[in-house]
C-alpha cells in the first residue's frame, strides 16, 4: 500500500514477554531433547538472521516458501532490521531467545490489574531450562 511501517515496542506501555513458543509442560518433560534441538535450530536460525545479510536469507528461503513484500526487498529488508534492533534485541543480546523474568513479571501484573488473569506466580508460564541447555552446545 505504500504506506509508511512503524515498528515500536508496546512495553513502553504494557510491559510483556514478546514473541513466544506455547506447549504443554508433559508433552515438553516428555520429549527434553527434542525441545533443546528445536531451541538449538532457531537459535541459529535468529543468529544468521541478525549477523548475515537478509536479501540472501531471503532469496533462498523464497525457493521453499511464499514470503510477502519479496518483490520489495530493500523495504522488507528494513524492516527486518528494525525489528531485530527495536524487539528481539530490546532487551539485550544475551537475552535473545530467552524469557526475561522482569518482562514476564510486568507482562501478568498488567494482566491481572486488567482483571484479565487470576495468576499471580509469573514463573509457571515460562522456562529457560530448554534454551540454556541448547545454548550450552
Amino acid at each position: 500500500m505504500n504506506a509508511p511501517v512503524e515498528i515500536w515496542s508496546t512495553d513502553r506501555y504494557a510491559p510483556m514477554p514478546s514473541q513466544g513458543y506455547v506447549a504443554k509442560r508433559s508433552v515438553m518433560e516428555k520429549n527434553e531433547d527434542q525441545f533443546v534441538r528445536i531451541s538449538r535450530a532457531l537459535t541459529a536460525s535468529v543468529n544468521e538472521i541478525i549477523s548475515e545479510p537478509t536479501e540472501m536469507i531471503y532469496q533462498r528461503a523464497s525457493k521453499d516458501f511464499q514470503i510477502p513484500r519479496l518483490d520489495q526487498l530493500d523495504e522488507l529488508t528494513a524492516i527486518t532490521r528494525a525489528t531485530i534492533d527495536e524487539l528481539w534485541l530490546s532487551q539485550g543480546k544475551d537475552n535473545l531467545m530467552r524469557n526475561v523474568p522482569s518482562l514476564w513479571e510486568q507482562g501478568v501484573n498488567t494482566l491481572r490489574d486488567a482483571k484479565l488473569i487470576s495468576a499471580d506466580d509469573p514463573t509457571r508460564f515460562y522456562t529457560n531450562s530448554y534454551i540454556d541447555r541448547a545454548l550450552k552446545g
